[in-house]
């Protein structure tokens, strides 16, 4: 079972920022031109967004791919997605669409949300065990 573990101080850009852990990838399914996109599998057991860092009461299966050179960052499960051309920029975005969800979904009064965004909440509840604030 792979474990990724994030190091980053508050502020900080995602240079340097490697997960760990990684799973052998994933067969991939051809695009229209032929080619496999590069894909792999990540398990997240925390996660640090600027002055944030998240505790998972379990692991968080995130898909990274790489096609026609863009990087994308995936969590179906709590439809989170970052992408960018730089895999470093792109695992920054999937951090920051992670850490808004909290803060607007997670963090909100029910009776102001979706049934949806219920749900969602439920399951971004279920999933981090603990918050610590970086200084």
């Amino acid at each position: 079972m792979g474990e990724a573990t994030l190091q980053q101080t508050r502020n900080e850009r995602p240079g340097g920022l490697q997960p760990a852990g990684l799973n052998p990838p994933r067969e991939a399914k051809p695009t229209r031109r032929g080619r496999k996109p590069k894909q792999e599998t990540i398990h997240l057991t925390q996660l640090v967004y600027e002055n944030r860092e998240f505790t998972f009461a379990s692991e968080m299966p995130v898909t990274v791919t790489n096609k026609d050179g863009v990087w994308i960052f995936e969590s179906k499960e709590f439809e989170i997605i970052g992408f960018d051309e730089s895999k470093e920029e792109a695992f920054y975005a999937f951090r920051m669409d992670f850490d808004a969800r909290w803060e607007y979904i997670a963090s909100e009064d029910d009776c102001k949300l979706t049934k949806n965004a219920r749900q969602l909440k439920k399951q971004l509840k279920s999933l981090v065990a603990g918050i610590r604030h970086i200084e």
